[in-house]
């Protein structure tokens, strides 16, 4: 089974803090390196009190989006997927809050890295204090190489994996095994909920390919741009010709290359295949999504499988 590692910042505190920031990793017992499937700045609610959080500017945040417009996408991203988080009880807590204020219920099986560490035996008798750094020390991995969501999301991921071949290794082949020897853990509980579902349309995938609000401007910016409304164009897996038209001046606009756009549509179909393919299986309706994004892609000038000169004339 996938798990997802999620890492959130926040402005404010208890009850009233808000996520300014979030980023997902995916882990894989068998794969050494998480990937990262979505992150993000958010731009809270309400007034910012100060000018800079966790080394990001309150300008950057004016810019990015609020919860409620990546809901669903942060949906799409633990669709599935067990999620895992450093003191788990503080981050799950917060994101169901915000998926309220959404008018949303969250609820999903995860897991603590900070209570886990009980399956690690050491000598020296467990992490310093409830630091993801101290963790990180304690089951000798990389710590986070910054404050950054995403370094964070990486990390646990890192520490989820190691619990996992750990949990291999020793009697835990079940949760309900894991739960009879963590049965303190808070989180023990939620082992009774179903995974968060798929969302039914492809729209709520779309953002997870987005590039960091911040992310700084580069050769490729102009690709990010296309991204971005070719992944708007398709999220309803057609596309009608004032879309059509919209795409073609972009592609002039922006002086994109046959090539450049080639690779952006890829990025974009492969995304969503890798995505529904995670479970090793493709049911009908991601089949039928695959098919219907195909053909969306093939509208605006080509899809990957197309032969080596389609699409040439419409860039």
């Amino acid at each position: 089974m996938p798990y997802a590692a999620v890492a959130i910042n926040v402005a404010g505190w208890g009850v009233e803090s808000q996520i300014m920031e979030i980023a997902i990793a995916i882990v894989n017992r068998d794969n050494p390196r998480s990937q990262i499937v979505l992150d993000t700045l958010i731009c809270p609610d309400g007034e910012l009190e100060s000018e800079r959080y966790h080394g990001v500017t309150a300008a950057q945040l004016r810019d990015a989006p609020r919860f409620a417009d990546i809901a669903e996408a942060i949906l799409a991203a633990f669709a599935n997927r067990v999620v895992a988080a450093h003191q788990s009880s503080f981050v799950l807590d917060t994101l169901s809050a915000h998926f309220r204020r959404c008018g949303m219920e969250f609820m999903t099986p995860h897991l603590c890295t900070l209570r886990l560490e009980g399956l690690i035996a050491h000598e020296d008798g467990g992490p310093v204090d409830r630091s993801l750094e101290a963790l990180a020390t304690y089951l000798k991995i990389p710590p986070p190489a910054s404050k950054s969501a995403s370094d964070k999301a990486m990390c646990v991921g890192l520490a989820l994996r190691k619990y996992l071949v750990r949990m291999k290794e020793g009697t835990w082949r079940t949760f309900a095994d894991l739960g009879g020897s963590l049965d303190e853990a808070s989180f023990v509980g939620s082992f009774e909920a179903d995974p968060v579902p798929m969302p039914q349309t492809f729209a709520a995938d779309r953002r997870l390919l987005r590039p960091r609000t911040d992310a700084p401007r580069g050769p490729q910016s102009t690709q990010r741009q296309y991204l971005e409304l070719v992944l708007a164009v398709v999220a309803d897996l057609q596309v009608d010709q004032a879309e059509l038209d919209a795409v073609v001046r972009a592609k002039h606009d922006l002086g994109l290359s046959v090539s450049e756009v080639r690779a952006v549509h890829a990025r974009v179909f492969a995304g969503a295949l890798q995505r529904y393919n995670e479970d090793n299986e493709l049911d009908l309706y991601e089949t039928e999504n695959l098919f219907r994004l195909a053909a969306a892609l093939r509208r605006l000038g080509w899809v990957p499988g197309d032969p080596p000169n389609l699409g040439e004339g419409h860039s």
